[in-house]
């Protein structure tokens, strides 16, 4: 469930931080501080996203080791799914930097 809430939170900080950049660009906002802001809080959520991703790639990689070896899921199928929902955070993140 605590994974779950993460993942929630992590959907709006997101969508939150893609609105205020797409409310700066269509204002026409000439201020750099508030931009480098935004940057700096993008690019720090796509590094979370990245670390977490990665830690969850790892675990399934271990956890499909033991399985093969023991027969015995280890992982839960929620985990999985949690996993890829981080990892399609980080590309969209990407994505909207490379917009932004």
């Amino acid at each position: 469930m605590l994974g779950m809430a993460i993942l929630f939170l992590f959907c709006i900080i997101h969508w939150l931080v893609n609105k205020r950049s797409e409310y700066l660009v269509s204002r026409g906002s000439r201020e750099v501080a508030q931009h480098l802001k935004m940057l700096i809080l993008s690019n720090v959520l796509l590094f979370l996203c990245f670390i977490i991703s990665y830690v969850f790639y790892k675990e399934f990689i271990v956890a499909e080791l033991e399985y093969s070896k023991t027969g015995e899921e280890r992982l839960g199928k929620i985990y999985v799914i949690i996993g890829f929902e981080f990892v399609r955070l980080f590309i969209k993140g990407v994505q909207h930097n490379f917009k932004y």
